[in-house]
């Protein structure tokens, strides 16, 4: 039982209502034609007032539906379930039960960029470079753990640096991108290996689950994808190292392939295992390379069919250390890529 001072603690804080104005999560959906619903959005937990979202850019912004849960007993000045215009930043106003206090957020959603096909082809040149926060990304649906890192940074302050970079070193044109394996030396994470994709990358539960930021993949139209073709660069790092830190034997490889699938965006414990995966590309030789080595490789069908109502995606994924997802590798690995193309039927 709990002392006399509690009880009556906790029947005041009930009686004059909870002060808390805080809007707890928030994911948006989009109404299907046969009436149904399905999330268009990655679900965020928010920690500011301020907060940007990317969609697919084939979502209608003027009929886009919130769906958020509040503080207790709070209210706010959209009905969650119902759609709303988000053509333009949308304010959110949080109400606390008690009535004294509320909170503002202002929604600012985006859409993810349609990469231009180029008569049966899909090209990367990487010579368009956008600002995300205190970092690069290249433009065109691409993400990488730079925002995964930008947390790590914020709090550890570390890695000394972002594990993708725009670089200089390229194969056509002015720019590629290098991936590189960082030092981040945390319990259990002694390093973090690069990583670019096609997809987003949700931050929510990114600190109590290394792995579960990465969201692989970008609509895919009604084609059927013949070769994945580009050209990189590999260097790995001097050492290579176990989940521990510890230095084991073994040379570092890198990894880049590309896939298209059905349903929602895959995630890194199912990338490469998925029974949604449709068609896979793989560059199976991990080998150093000193200068740009041109790689074209088939999709192979895996023989799934996806359901007629299905969304179709892809993703294509460069990381600097293959086993990165569980901690092994070598700092100073760097994987540049360049000139990538996706050729299609």
């Amino acid at each position: 039982m709990l002392p006399l001072f509690l009880l009556l603690f906790t029947a005041c804080q009930k009686e004059r209502g909870n002060y808390e104005a805080e809007l707890c999560t928030l994911h948006f959906e989009q109404r299907l034609p046969d009436g149904t619903r399905r999330q268009v959005s990655d679900t965020l937990r928010p920690t500011s007032t301020k907060l940007a979202l990317e969609v697919d850019y084939l979502v209608d912004l003027t009929t886009l539906i919130p769906v958020f849960q509040l503080s207790e007993g709070a209210t706010a000045s959209a009905t969650s379930g119902q759609s709303y215009d988000f053509s333009s930043p949308f304010a959110l106003t949080v109400h606390s039960e008690d009535g004294k206090h509320r909170r503002t957020y202002t929604l600012a959603i985006s859409q993810g960029e349609q990469q231009p096909l180029e008569g049966n082809r899909l090209t990367f040149d990487f010579e368009r470079w956008r600002t995300v926060l205190d970092f690069e990304l290249p433009v065109g649906g691409w993400s990488a753990s730079n925002e995964g890192l930008q947390i790590s940074r914020s709090i550890f302050q570390t890695p000394e640096r972002y594990s993708v970079r725009r670089s200089e070193k390229a194969h056509g044109g002015q720019h590629a991108v290098s991936v590189t394996t960082e030092a981040l030396r945390l319990d259990g994470q002694p390093l973090a290996a690069g990583s670019l994709f096609l997809g987003k990358f949700d931050v929510s539960g990114l600190l109590l689950d290394p792995l579960s930021g990465p969201r692989f993949g970008q609509p895919w139209r009604q084609r059927i994808p013949l070769t994945f073709s580009g050209w990189y660069q590999y260097t790995p790092g001097a050492q290579m190292t176990d989940a521990t830190g510890a230095p084991i034997a073994g040379t570092d490889e890198f990894d880049l392939y590309a896939v298209v699938f059905y349903g929602e965006p895959l995630g890194t414990r199912n990338i490469h295992n998925s029974e949604r995966i449709l068609y896979r590309a793989v560059v199976r030789d991990h080998s150093p390379r000193a200068t740009y080595t041109h790689f074209d490789v088939p999709f192979e069908a895996t023989g799934v069919s996806a359901p007629a109502d299905a969304p179709l995606r892809y993703a294509i994924v460069a990381t600097s250390s293959r086993q990165g997802d569980i901690f092994c590798g070598a700092v100073g690995s760097e994987l540049l890529v360049d000139d990538l193309q996706i050729t299609l039927r």
